[in-house]
């Protein structure tokens, strides 16, 4: 994993430091597809045991997380709230949470 910081000052002597996760393995990825309400999550150059997260939003706001371990096989969500867009996110796991992948934004059909 990479961790980036950024510090910025202004004239007034202020500073600003913001820091930027990069996932470790820039091959690792996820590929999610809608349909009728289902989340199909396939994983791509990542181990067993990590967490796959879906977060759903609805103008903006979080209204619905899932999260299941990933075994080499698809993951599904299904979609209990209203939502107008989706991210997945891959993290080593539930603890840690530490990011394998970047985030995915899934599109919305």
């Amino acid at each position: 994993m990479l961790l980036e910081m950024y510090i910025s000052y202004s004239p007034r002597c202020t500073s600003r430091a913001y820091a930027v996760w990069s996932p470790n393995n820039s091959s690792a990825y996820t590929k999610t597809t809608l349909k009728d309400g289902i989340f199909n999550v396939k994983a791509f150059n990542l181990n067993e045991n990590c967490i796959i997260i879906l977060a759903l939003y609805k103008d903006g706001l979080l209204v619905e997380t899932q999260q299941m371990e990933y075994d080499k096989t698809d993951v599904i969500f299904y979609a209990d709230k209203e939502f107008d867009s989706a991210k997945v996110m891959v993290w080593k796991d539930s603890q840690s949470q530490i990011p394998l992948t970047d985030t995915e934004d899934v599109v919305i059909p």
